[in-house]
């Protein structure tokens, strides 16, 4: 990946991409690999005249954006970091309301080639949780205001099981795999099974595929984000996916 670098050196480095003036002249080199969107866009800056201010400002934001971008990258793309994220999967699972999602964009961003052990390890990690919720609901034995008591109203209150409960009426265990690869409360899903004496193998099994389809999805779009065909198109899968999972629960 390239960008273009201005000459003089005591300039930031967002400014040596923009350059002082169109006449600046300019040299290549090899750098970080996120800035070769940008290139293309520093390249007719430079070249079409743009004012000094205008240049001033852009390379002062790229500048700022640079720095956070790589201090992101650089915090996530560590082994503590990855155990973080698979933690967090598991939590959440039980009880954490906030999706693994964008920790597992970040972690994926900051090490791409492995994004394939990361994602899997972090869809072990979730399915675990599952386990841990199944095992808390099997216990309550259908007690739901024991469950009520549990948990606070924000991740299990009466509405949310409600609707979790009439809709394994409908779909039985399937709604352990819609529930692991859409939005819904996988955690309601998960604790709601084990109450109502749904079997643990295939539960688990239900929600290995849910989980670590959602998840590759996730981070294959984060892996390959500057490939416009296989982003549009994993988002499509994702989309179309959440769409039928929904249409089914209604």
């Amino acid at each position: 990946m390239v960008k273009l670098v201005n000459t003089l050196d005591s300039k930031s480095s967002a400014e040596r991409l923009l350059g002082s003036s169109p006449s600046t002249p300019t040299t290549i080199r090899m750098i970080s690999p996120e800035c070769d969107v940008r290139a293309p866009i520093i390249s007719r800056l430079v070249n079409e005249g743009v004012s000094d201010m205008t240049k001033h400002f852009l390379g002062r934001w790229m500048d700022h954006y640079l720095r956070f971008y790589n201090f992101i990258t650089r915090t996530a793309d560590t082994s503590k970091a990855r155990a973080t994220l698979y933690l967090y999967s598991a939590l959440e699972s039980v009880i954490i309301p906030l999706p693994t999602d964008p920790l597992l964009v970040l972690c994926v961003l900051a090490r791409p080639q492995n994004w394939f052990r990361i994602t899997a390890c972090t869809a072990m990690a979730s399915v675990i949780g599952g386990a841990v919720g199944w095992a808390i609901g099997a216990c309550l034995s259908g007690s739901i205001e024991a469950l009520f008591a549990v948990l606070p109203n924000a991740i299990a209150g009466p509405e949310k099981f409600q609707h979790v409960q009439d809709a394994y009426q409908q779909l039985g265990l399937l709604l352990v795999l819609v529930g692991a690869f859409t939005p819904l409360p996988y955690k309601i899903i998960a604790l709601s099974a084990g109450m109502f004496g749904y079997g643990l193998l295939p539960f688990l099994i239900l929600s290995v595929v849910g989980r670590t389809a959602r998840f590759m999805i996730i981070a294959g779009m984060a892996r390959w984000h500057r490939n416009p065909r296989t982003l549009i198109t994993l988002l499509s899968v994702l989309l179309i996916a959440f769409g039928a999972g929904f249409y089914l629960l209604h």
